[in-house]
């Protein structure tokens, strides 16, 4: 992060988790990607200046809990991870926009959903390798299966909203558009 001049002696003080995010924030940016920019910004913008009122599908307490509650290993591995392949990440972020835009599902679902690549059975453990599958099940399928909940108790309460969620929470086996499709939803 000093060598590229994002470096604070605050970090020092942070927890993982913030860290983590810090430098993901980073990344983002050198990839040319501004989270306020995202499409969720344009239809909050929009719902605020229509004064409509935006619910959340999870809280912003249950998500920092969620994320500081995972092991300081997860995020040693994580910016390990990041750093030591820093352009490389760049570029696949650069990708998976581009990915993205087009609307490719299945190549969507490919790039978010796989955790464990044959590289990573090379370069991890096998315990850092559990430790990565059961994190990414923790914070996409278990959330996907409340959020799901989430979505039909609002479809119950017969509100007319726009379900807004994170593109990897929507595809795949467990997904939340798969989990409501079994429910019978079309």
């Amino acid at each position: 992060m000093k060598q590229k001049n994002y470096y604070s002696s605050y970090y020092e003080y942070f927890k993982p988790a913030l860290l983590t995010s810090i430098l993901e924030n980073i990344l983002y940016n050198d990839a040319g990607l501004d989270s306020e920019t995202g499409i969720d910004m344009h239809f909050i913008n929009m719902a605020k200046e229509d004064n409509k009122k935006v619910l959340e599908v999870e809280s912003e307490k249950f998500q920092t809990d969620l994320l500081i509650g995972l092991p300081n290993r997860y995020y040693e591995l994580s910016m390990k991870e990041l750093l030591d392949n820093y352009d490389d990440t760049i570029d696949q972020l650069k990708e998976l926009y581009d990915i993205w835009k087009k609307g490719d599902i299945d190549e969507l679902t490919d790039s978010l959903l796989s955790v464990v690549t044959d590289e990573d059975k090379e370069q991890f453990t096998e315990e850092d390798l559990k430790l990565l599958i059961d994190v990414d099940k923790k914070i996409t399928d278990d959330r996907n299966y409340t959020m799901t909940n989430r979505f039909e108790e609002f479809f119950n309460e017969d509100k007319d909203v726009l379900f807004m969620v994170g593109t990897a929470h929507l595809i795949g086996e467990n997904g939340i558009a798969n989990q409501l499709k079994q429910r019978g939803y079309i």
